[in-house]
């Protein structure tokens, strides 16, 4: 799991909001770094026809299960364009994903671009216990 070494001293965090259900989430993530609640953000792995078991369980093994988030700065040490879910550490579901692209975080919520129908962290995860996703075609 990657923990956060980097000083506190980093600039404003910019937060873009995708979606009606955005305000929602952001009181959500506000409200557990009110709390002190140490979060886990759990990348999503986006996969297609084209992609091989290895292929998931590499990237399985490249986030190392996530990244502990106890601050509202270690949202910028994210991998940077990489979706991921927000949940409390000891949270079962949720339905908040985010990524960080540049300095901007960016709250989202996340559909089955098949079904239309909403996808939360348990109701994604794949034989090997990593999150699932088809991408969005544009």
């Amino acid at each position: 799991m990657q923990t956060s070494t980097r000083p506190k001293t980093y600039p404003e965090i910019g937060v873009v909001k995708v979606g009606p259900e955005a305000d929602a989430m952001q009181r959500t993530v506000n409200e557990w770094f009110g709390q002190r609640t140490t979060l886990l953000w759990v990348p999503i792995i986006e996969v297609d026809d084209n992609t091989t078991p290895t292929d998931v369980q590499t990237a399985h093994e490249e986030f190392d299960g996530g990244w502990l988030i106890t601050d509202i700065d270690d949202l910028l040490t994210l991998p940077d364009g990489i979706k991921g879910w927000l949940l409390p550490l000891d949270g079962t579901d949720t339905d908040v994903a985010c990524g960080r692209w540049g300095s901007q975080i960016t709250f989202m919520s996340i559909t089955d671009r098949i079904s239309g129908a909403d996808v939360t962290f348990r109701s994604a995860i794949g034989d090997n216990g990593m999150p699932l996703v088809r991408p969005e075609r544009h």
